[in-house]
């Protein structure tokens, strides 16, 4: 079950956008959402490995593509439970709880998060919290890249949340803004072997027009550092385009039968 999850996940990646996000969430209900009433959040004496496998990643499709109430609600207290008590709860498992609850909040929890993470002793707490900032609040977006290059943050890790917020919003012109008016502080921050590659940190899940002219853009007059980066992502973003497109049609046609 598990590779038919991570299926579906790419699918959602690569497919959906603000034109079938509903009738894909419907789809994902119908789907999943009778496996997670029989899964349920919390392992159990007899779960196989498999299962422990797949929890996460079903935790995490439903939640972040699907609209059943009852996921999101339990991936919120899974966070909670992690954040109080890292020990508590499977590492992989809170790792998803605390991005699927990211991804549905307003942007209140990012303070919670941000708490946890200095107060606590745990590095693969840290690391999980760090990678889990999937916000899309402008305010906080603004915010914790501000933080990723505090000395709050280890060099290693001070890309992290340009790279995460890539994946997370629909419109990155929030992101070039930020970095032009902090390129200095970032590239000095950051390990010299990340600068050449900067364009894949920022673009790695660019498949639209308006994101890759930002891309393009950003990038054209910064010298030959970033060429080869630029172009590899580029020829990415196209061709995600062209499947997005190829597809797009067949996708609304098996998706309007889930109304």
């Amino acid at each position: 079950f598990l590779p038919a999850l991570e299926r579906v996940k790419a699918i959602g990646d690569d497919f959906v956008g603000v034109n079938n996000r509903e009738p894909f969430a419907r789809f994902i209900d119908h789907a999943l959402s009778e496996r997670f009433t029989t899964v349920g959040i919390d392992r159990k004496p007899n779960d196989s490995e498999a299962l422990i496998q797949m929890r996460p990643r079903l935790v995490r499709v439903l939640g972040e593509f699907g609209s059943d109430p009852r996921v999101s609600a339990a991936a919120a207290e899974i966070a909670d439970r992690y954040l109080e008590a890292p020990e508590s709860v499977d590492a992989d498992l809170a790792r998803e709880a605390l991005r699927t609850t990211a991804l549905g909040d307003d942007g209140r929890r990012y303070a919670q998060y941000k708490q946890v993470y200095l107060s606590s002793s745990s590095a693969d707490q840290k690391t999980n919290i760090l990678t889990s900032m999937y916000f899309d609040d402008p305010d906080i977006v603004r915010q914790h890249l501000d933080f990723s290059i505090s000395a709050d943050v280890p060099a290693g890790d001070a890309a992290t949340g340009l790279f995460r917020f890539n994946y997370v919003l629909h419109d990155h012109a929030i992101l070039y803004d930020w970095l032009a008016s902090n390129e200095e502080a970032f590239l000095k921050k950051i390990p010299e072997v990340y600068h050449g590659i900067l364009p894949r940190i920022i673009g790695a899940s660019v498949c639209s027009d308006s994101n890759l002219e930002l891309l393009r853009t950003f990038f054209a007059d910064r010298g030959e550092l970033y060429q080869a980066s630029l172009a590899k992502t580029v020829e990415g973003a196209q061709l995600c385009m062209e499947r997005r497109a190829r597809h797009d049609t067949a996708l609304i046609e098996f998706l309007a039968q889930y109304q």
